[in-house]
């Protein structure tokens, strides 16, 4: 009988080290990620030369800033000021709706491709690392701060509708320098047209037409809202608690493991065995786990954030080997009970 309720203690040891061990790093590296600015920056600063990431984001913000004007409106109105009195002649309605066509799809092309250039630039990775730091300023707050109403927002990090958002505003400005230089595309089809060499002779001189919404825009674009980061803070505090207990667990359950194991030396094999059973088992659950937080957390039109957080992992994966051994408590001062 005593035989059994040795067996099934040392089993039960062996379990409750496989959990503590991968799991205590983890925590402590989410609380660090919550807690420490710099270190989240540090983080995710190489997400800035990511292609993938660059181009979910240049999509976002291409779709954020063709959102904030009408390109067709915006064209119409440069065409119809530039043709002057040549816009009413008769038949000229068709020659410019060809004009406005053109122009605005140059417009909608000229963005895309100013937003894919703005990322990059070596200076994205000056705006990313900036926008992140305020981003992490906005998420701090909502988890910590003990007034979350829109009175003791923060500056920066926190839109006017309280998401948390990646402020790029030096983005649109890099877009709308490239959209300057651009002219304005006069169909071929008009040049052929003899009766239109005055209209074509306006429209050459015409450069692209910019809103001034989108010379006055701040590129923002929203990850989560800070009510739901405020609804996370009972699981932050669980998992801050656990990382600071679960090293001290495990090192307690090794110790009552090795007094009351007979062959000590197989309890320490099976507690490593364990260990990396539950390592190789947070790996897949981390992602699972992450997604299913980002499918909470994330606006609904947001793809940023799923990446950012899928990449975030997988950094996190590669380095939990590295984290485990810089993290676990030393069981070194045990062996002596062998």
């Amino acid at each position: 009988m005593l035989s059994v309720v040795r067996s099934a203690v040392v089993v039960l040891c062996v379990l409750v080290v496989g959990v503590c061990v991968p799991t205590a790093p983890v925590a402590r590296w989410v609380h660090g990620a919550v807690d420490d600015t710099d270190a989240y920056v540090a983080a995710v600063a190489p997400l800035a030369r990511d292609p993938l990431v660059r181009e979910r984001l240049a999509d976002e913000v291409t779709t954020r800033l063709l959102e904030t004007f009408d390109p067709e409106a915006t064209v119409r109105g440069a065409v119809t000021t530039a043709l002057g009195p040549l816009a009413d002649l008769p038949g000229a309605s068709q020659v410019v709706d060809d004009a406005v066509a053109a122009g605005a799809a140059r417009l909608r092309d000229g963005v895309a491709a100013g937003v894919r250039y703005a990322v990059g630039t070596e200076g994205f990775g000056t705006a990313w690392d900036t926008a992140q730091r305020a981003a992490h300023s906005g998420v701090r707050w909502a988890l910590t701060s003990p007034d979350v109403d829109a009175v003791h927002r923060p500056a920066v990090g926190i839109d006017a509708d309280g998401a948390v958002v990646l402020d790029l505003g030096t983005l649109s400005d890099l877009v709308v320098a490239q959209l300057d230089a651009l002219r304005f595309p006069v169909p071929q089809a008009l040049r052929d047209l003899p009766a239109a060499a005055g209209v074509v002779e306006r429209l050459d001189a015409l450069r692209m037409p910019v809103p001034d919404a989108l010379r006055d825009l701040d590129v923002q674009v929203p990850v989560v809202t800070s009510a739901k980061l405020v609804s996370a803070r009972t699981t932050l505090g669980v998992i801050d608690t656990w990382g600071a207990l679960a090293p001290w667990v495990a090192l307690a359950t090794v110790v009552v493991a090795l007094l009351v194991a007979r062959r000590r030396w197989l309890v320490l094999a099976s507690c490593g065995a364990s260990a990396l059973a539950g390592t190789a088992a947070l790996l897949v659950g981390a992602h699972v786990a992450a997604r299913e937080v980002v499918a909470q957390l994330a606006l609904p039109s947001d793809g940023v954030l799923a990446l950012v957080t899928d990449r975030i992992v997988s950094m996190l994966a590669g380095g939990l080997p590295s984290l485990l051994a810089d993290s676990v408590p030393d069981l070194g001062n045990v062996l002596p009970l062998v």
